[in-house]
């Protein structure tokens, strides 16, 4: 299905080699292992055979933060900040049309009279 060439490869340090190791023995990947251009690196070129596996492979890889030789690494997207002094004008207005509405229904009810006396027992 896929050529030598397209096979998914890493380069790794050696101290990490034992969790993609057992990830590979774990979930019968075909995997072969040579010694990269840095003393304690080695990389790792894994045999895909569908899409299934390829898709579980990168899972694994994204989990331990491994990246794909060949493909730069993906940064997080920031989500874009929302406003501030929108969201307070609202507030304020909000509060201040409240305000205004309940200070209008006590002077109504003054003029008019209707305010009871609680104390007269």
């Amino acid at each position: 299905m896929f050529t030598a060439s397209e096979n998914p490869t890493i380069t790794i340090k050696r101290k990490n080699t034992q969790t993609v190791f057992d990830y590979c023995l774990d979930n019968d990947f075909t995997f072969s292992v040579r010694r990269a251009a840095g003393k304690d690196e080695v990389e790792i070129e894994f045999e895909v055979t569908d899409v299934k596996r390829g898709v579980l492979l990168g899972m694994f890889l994204r989990e331990n933060r491994f990246e794909l030789n060949g493909i730069a690494p993906a940064a997080p997207a920031a989500a874009p900040a929302a406003p501030r002094t929108a969201a307070k004008k609202a507030t304020n207005g909000t509060a201040a049309t409240h305000e205004q509405t309940t200070t209008q229904e006590h002077t109504s009810i003054a003029e008019e009279g209707l305010l009871l006396n609680l104390d007269a027992n």
